[in-house]
């Protein structure tokens, strides 16, 4: 079985952006199948991969030369390994099959916190459930503006164009968006207004029709004492949707008597702030 060395303490994988290996030198392999090999035993850390699924991951119609190529891709991954700390190849084991042929499969010993999409997805999850608690709020925007800072560049980059790989970065889009209102709605619950708007206009730009954005947009403006600001995103949500030929989101439309009320207890209640 693949071994952790806890001895090797200074070993970060980055998968996010630039698919790389931090250690006492800092590795990037060099074909996108190398690292599309390392990307998915990262993200099936500490299990045991079929090589016929190793082999579907990484190519859409494996090539008759699939199991040889996966074989010195492997090889050659263990020598990236090493090159970033010496011994690190040792956290790899193939397991044989017992009948030979192109059965068996890889695994890969890893600490989770060592590998940056699932540190992000760890901290996004805590930050979840930590913004919906009085006494957690603070804790919530340490953790979003932790995983914000590991977030280097999309997943996928410079990878297998797979099923599973563009399935894998279709999660990862969802997940920064989760991460951006999870941020977002713990600002604006501690009273940074100015950037929680910076932020979610920059990140509406992006995803233009993300309703909660522009939900935590609107209520945003108002309970920063810009009611005016308000009303305009509000507009501008409805325009930008009827583009393509959507409804405003419902719940938005439900702000609009509380703010002409200026009832801040009902926005808030609104945006699930506290």
């Amino acid at each position: 079985m693949a071994r952790l060395d806890h001895s090797i303490s200074t070993v970060r994988f980055g998968v996010l952006g630039q698919v790389r290996i931090c250690g006492t030198e800092d590795v990037l392999p060099a074909t996108y199948l190398r690292r599309g090999l390392l990307a998915l035993l990262l993200l099936h850390g500490n299990q045991l991969v079929p090589q016929e699924r190793i082999i579907r991951l990484l190519w859409s119609q494996p090539p008759l030369s699939a199991r040889a190529n996966l074989r010195s891709q492997l090889s050659q991954l263990r020598h990236d390994l090493d090159e970033a700390v010496p011994g690190l190849s040792n956290r790899i084991t193939v397991q044989r099959s017992a009948r030979g042929g192109g059965g068996g499969g890889i695994r890969m010993a890893i600490d989770e916190r060592e590998v940056d999409l699932l540190e992000v997805e760890r901290l996004v999850t805590a930050a979840q459930l930590n913004v919906k608690q009085r006494d957690s709020v603070t804790e919530s925007l340490f953790q979003c503006h932790r995983a914000a800072n590991l977030w280097r560049g999309d997943f996928g980059v410079d990878l297998p164009d797979t099923d599973w790989f563009r399935a894998k970065s279709a999660a990862m889009a969802e997940l920064r968006c989760v991460m951006a209102e999870t941020l977002h709605t713990a600002e604006l619950t501690t009273g940074h207004y100015h950037h929680a708007l910076v932020g979610l206009n920059t990140a509406i730009a992006e995803y233009p029709y993300r309703d909660r954005l522009w939900l935590l947009l609107v209520g945003g403006y108002f309970l920063a004492g810009q009611p005016t600001k308000a009303l305009d995103s509000m507009r501008s949500c409805r325009s930008k949707y009827r583009e393509v030929g959507l409804d405003a989101p419902s719940v938005l439309v439900q702000l609009h008597r509380p703010m002409l009320d200026d009832d801040r207890a009902a926005v808030k209640a609104i945006l699930q702030i506290l």
